[in-house]
């Protein structure tokens, strides 16, 4: 991707900032030790602005293109260290390398990844402050991200706290199984079956797959009695239609706020399957049917 012009600053990170300036007040080691754990943790999930050497190829929702080259700017310190320079805002990128024309924006994490596979540090800049990431700490942060995607992607493929809710819910109905439901469901993902050739007669709600307007392509999710159909894995979708069908995986809270919006009676979660209930909202608060 180009860098847009500097006063177009889309960065944000005081936090980070502030962890930065944290690990040159310390004073013990000890206070060092836990100062600059903060910082890597607070770098893993902050945005950052790293140079490249060429335009990155983007997609429309503005990730990288698989197999994008991605080769980014290596400067060397004074003492032979060799480091991806990244900055806290894009102003602190267009100063330091008033020439540099592409760039990347990437959390931490994401950085981490890539700069991992090389002998590099990460060289984070902020207004006059510098850490060195070493190359050690940026594959521990690699991995952390791979675990924390394999986890989300194991929530988004199968709901088992939703299921073990509804199962508990049906077993015994209270004020206290209902709440634990709606909880589950809010805090985890489910999959919502998206209208296909088939459904030409169907109601659908429909969503934007990107943040970009003119270049979001428009998905329509499919609702068969004024119920959003919701499930808890691949298999209790299957075991309403026993043919394949395309789904996208959302998370409970934003479910809501999409039925919420666009009025929408109820969500339907593990229609023709079990264990199944109804949510819909009452008085602006979500429930049990």
């Amino acid at each position: 991707m180009s860098l847009p012009p500097a006063q177009e600053e889309p960065l944000k990170n005081i936090e980070l900032e502030s962890t930065m300036f944290g690990i040159n007040m310390a004073l013990t080691p000890e206070e060092e030790l836990e100062a600059r754990q903060k910082f890597l943790d607070c770098l893993a999930v902050s945005k950052i602005v790293l140079p490249t050497v060429n335009p990155v190829e983007t997609q429309p929702d503005g990730s990288i293109k698989p197999g994008a080259d991605i080769t980014f700017v290596v400067v060397e310190t004074n003492d032979g260290s060799s480091g991806v320079p990244a900055f806290t805002t894009l102003g602190g990128l267009k100063s330091a390398l008033p020439k540099a024309n592409n760039g990347l924006f990437l959390n931490g994490a994401q950085a981490a990844a890539i700069i991992s596979q090389s002998p590099h540090y990460l060289f984070v800049d902020g207004p006059d402050m510098h850490v060195q990431v070493e190359p050690a700490e940026l594959s521990n942060m690699a991995q952390r991200m791979q675990q924390l995607m394999a986890a989300q992607q194991a929530e988004a493929d199968r709901n088992e706290a939703l299921e073990v809710a509804l199962k508990d819910w049906l077993a015994e109905d209270s004020e206290a199984t209902r709440e634990v439901v709606v909880q589950a469901f809010l805090g985890g993902y489910c999959r919502i079956p998206v209208a296909g050739e088939r459904d030409v007669d169907a109601k659908v709600v429909m969503i934007r797959s990107g943040p970009d307007e003119n270049t979001a392509q428009q998905i329509p999710l499919l609702t068969i009695d004024g119920h959003l159909l919701c499930f808890t894995s691949e298999g209790a979708m299957n075991a309403w239609q026993q043919e394949p069908r395309n789904a996208v995986a959302l998370p409970g809270a934003m479910i809501a706020e999409l039925v919420a919006k666009t009025g929408v009676p109820a969500i339907a979660i593990n229609a023709d399957s079990t264990p199944s209930g109804v949510l819909h909202f009452d008085q602006n608060r979500l429930v049990v049917a």
